[in-house]
């Protein structure tokens, strides 16, 4: 994943001072920490909420502007 996001910095408009390999492994910690807690029987309430601040947190990374 660290190597297509590099590869694609540019074309996918993140910003150039964005850690690839840190970012990487914040999502990778968040998909574990929504499995574990899934296990425990806690989802989130609302597919739709939990896809609006996924989006809200892919688009920091990107720089000012991009995607717009």
């Amino acid at each position: 994943m660290v190597e297509g996001y590099e590869a694609n910095r540019v074309r996918l408009g993140i910003d150039p001072g964005v850690d690839i390999e840190t970012a990487v492994l914040y999502i990778w910690a968040v998909q574990l920490g929504l499995g574990v807690l899934e296990a425990f029987g806690m989802e989130p309430q609302s597919p739709t909420k939990w896809a609006e601040i996924q989006n809200r947190v892919a688009r920091s990374l990107q720089l000012p502007g991009a995607g717009s």
